[in-house]
Formats: C-alpha cells, structure tokens, sequence
C-alpha cells in the first residue's frame, strides 16, 4: 500500500516538473545570436515585421537584450533596441540589461541602453533607470561596476544621474565600494555637480510647461495672424507689391521685400523638455576638452509672418550646447524632432535685381553664415556683410 503511494506521489512530482517545465523560456536562436553578436543570424532573424521572441525570456528570465549587453555585443544591442527589445524588463533577481553591461564592464552598451531611455528628453526617467536596484544585495548598476572596478562605467553612470548614496544591503555606498581613491573624489566631484543639474531640470520643466501654455500654434492660418503697422521704412519705389510664391524644398519665403524690410524677432526662450538643458551641459563639458570652443547664443525659427509690407521672422533663442546635444550627442538620434534645437542661420540663395529676396534655413552649420555667427536679431547689416563678402553668381 505504501509502495503504490509512493508511485503516486512520484508521478504527481512529474507531473509537477512537466508543469514547470512548461512554464519556464526557452532559450532561442534569437538569445544564441545575441550572445554571439551573429550579424549576420541577427539580420535574418530581426528580418521580419513581428519577432515573438524579441523579449521572449529563457529559463533564467533573461531575454535576447540582457544576453547582448552581458556579453558586451553593442552592435546587437542596437539592432535589438532598433527592432524595439525593452531595456526595463528584469532578470532573475531584477537585473535589467544596464546591470548586465555595468557588471562586466562594457560602457559602449551603457551608453545604447541610457540613450534609448532618454529618447523623449526627459532626464528623470534616465535617472530612475540607472537607480534601479536588483534584489540580490540591493545593488544599483554603479555598485556592481565599481565591485568589479569598472572605472569608466561607473563614471558614465555617476553623469547620468546614478546616486553614490544608495546603500546596498550591507549598506555600502557607492563611494565606500570604490577602492581607487582618485576616482572616489572625482565621482564624489560629479554627484556634487548632479544635484544642481537636477534642480536646474526641475526649473526647466516649470519653465516648459508655463511656455507651452503661452505659446501660439506654429501652424495657425495667415488669415488669423496678428497683424501690425509696418512703420518704419518702406520697400524701395518700383518694387513689386506682392510676394512670389515659390514651391521649392527648402524655401522659407521669396518677396518683394527690401533688406532693410526684413527682421528677426526673437523674444522667448526656446522649451526643452524637462532634463534637456542639464544633460546638455555635462555632453558640453565632455566635448570642449576634446574640441575648445565657446557657447554661444543661437536662433531656432518658430513661423514666417508677413507684416504689410515687410517680412518678419519669428525666432527664439537657444545655445550652441543645446544645439550639440540634441543633435550631434549619443542621445540625439532617439530625441523626438520637437525635442531638437532647431536651429536656423538665415541665408540668402537670391537676390534679384529689382530688390526680392530668397531665404532658406541653414543646414550644414545651422547656426552659422558661412563668414558671420548669426548671435543677435539685426539681420540686416549680418546678410549685407556676408553678400559683400561672396557675391551672388
């Protein structure tokens, strides 16, 4: 009798382990060619419109992504990211793809991980996710960098917010884990530096918020355009009394408008989204000590009005670091258009001999003339220098 139980509840375990079996992932050839950093398997296998296992688990809960950024494949990882695998799942024990790469000590891999959490510009987001703790030992990605003394990662991980506060379960801060004392005082340095940027961040998406509350829509007809008295001095007699339209790619605006006639008004600050500006400022700081230039005040076009008879140009002001940062940093490719600095140097394609004038917005240096830094609203003098200086073929 006691036999036959036993039978029974050996077959109840089997059942049981089928059961589990059942329940737990698999590892696929999608998790094999994100280990190995296959491009050519990955190619293949990410080919397709729907990838089921893009954020499929294996037995460990470990997906594609977290096998990728383990083994320091960065071009993997960013044809994962591409494909739209997400960095915010978990491990076992919570671990995200960010506390895989930190632990072993691929920076490259941080870098794709925090730029995909910043492709909406917003700085706390970035900063909750290089703060997340795994459940065994309580550790962030900066703790288990430096446990492994994986120097140039945890000062990546310090500038994007990581907290050298956090304590892990045998309350260890990050600096009392760091053993090299020289990097203990420049991550100490950078946190410092951290919380003024938060607060700069905090008054910023105050700012946004009260801007955007304020701020007409760019695409609100001519017909409802504000309208004001030109004053000031006319065109010149014998011009034509109406603006050409031209439908080329690129053309702001073509008219009889003098140069004189012709004005930039930049009243307001551009908004960024809340994060921007501070993010800004640490990529600047890293770029003047490869390339030494100084920052400087750019105009972003907003809208084209015309005002009578003269052309008025609606700008606002930003800065060259913004304009390096949403453009030009490791985040800038996820930033969504609206994010972007977009800034515009005026220059003029044509002038006709009876005085119409032809503008597009700059595209190669956006923020430069070829021979003037565009820094302030007077155009005319700025155009009129730079026509001196290459004559219109």
């Amino acid at each position: 009798m006691g036999k036959g139980k036993g039978k029974d509840k050996g077959k109840a375990r089997e059942k049981g382990k089928d059961k589990g079996e059942e329940a737990k992932g698999e590892t696929s050839e999608l998790h094999l060619a994100a280990r190995s950093g296959d491009a050519a398997k990955l190619a293949e296998l990410l080919a397709p419109e729907e990838v089921k296992e893009l954020n499929a688990p294996d037995q460990h809960k470990r997906t594609p992504l977290h096998m990728a950024a383990f083994f320091g494949k960065a071009e993997a990882v960013a044809k994962l990211l591409e494909k739209g695998a997400d960095p915010q799942l978990e491990a076992m024990d919570g671990f995200l793809a960010l506390h895989f790469a930190a632990q072993s000590g691929h920076v490259e891999v941080l870098r794709l991980l925090v730029r995909k959490m910043s492709s909406k510009g917003e700085y706390a987001a970035v900063k909750r996710h290089v703060n997340r703790v795994v459940r065994k030992g309580k550790r962030t990605a900066l703790h288990l960098a430096l446990l492994k003394g994986h120097s140039e990662c945890a000062r990546f991980l310090v500038q994007k917010g990581a907290s050298v506060e956090l304590q892990t379960a045998q309350n260890q801060t990050a600096l009392e884990l760091c053993k090299d004392e020289a990097l203990r005082e420049e991550l100490a340095g950078k946190a410092k530096e951290a919380k003024v940027e938060e607060a700069k961040a905090e008054e910023e998406e105050a700012k946004a918020k009260a801007a955007a509350e304020d701020a007409p829509s760019a695409s609100e007809p001519p017909s409802k355009r504000r309208k004001e008295d030109p004053g000031g001095d006319l065109p010149m007699a014998g011009l034509p009394t109406a603006p050409v339209t031209l439908e080329k790619p690129g053309v702001l605006a073509a008219g009889a408008w003098a140069l004189a006639t012709v004005g930039l008004h930049a009243e307001t600050e551009k908004a960024y989204p809340a994060g921007v500006s501070a993010m800004a400022d640490v990529e600047w700081d890293l770029k003047i000590k490869e390339a030494p230039e100084e920052d400087g005040c750019v105009l972003c076009f907003r809208s084209l009005e015309e005002v009578g008879e003269r052309l008025r140009l609606k700008m606002q002001r930003s800065s060259k670091k913004l304009l390096y940062y949403t453009h030009f940093s490791d985040e800038a490719a996820m930033m969504e258009k609206d994010s972007r600095c977009n800034a515009c140097g005026v220059t003029v394609l044509l002038e006709t001999s009876d005085g119409q004038l032809v503008l597009q917005p700059g595209t190669e240096r956006p923020w430069q003339l070829p021979g003037a830094l565009v820094s302030g609203c007077d155009l005319a003098p700025v155009l009129a220098e730079e026509r001196a200086a290459t004559p219109l073929a």
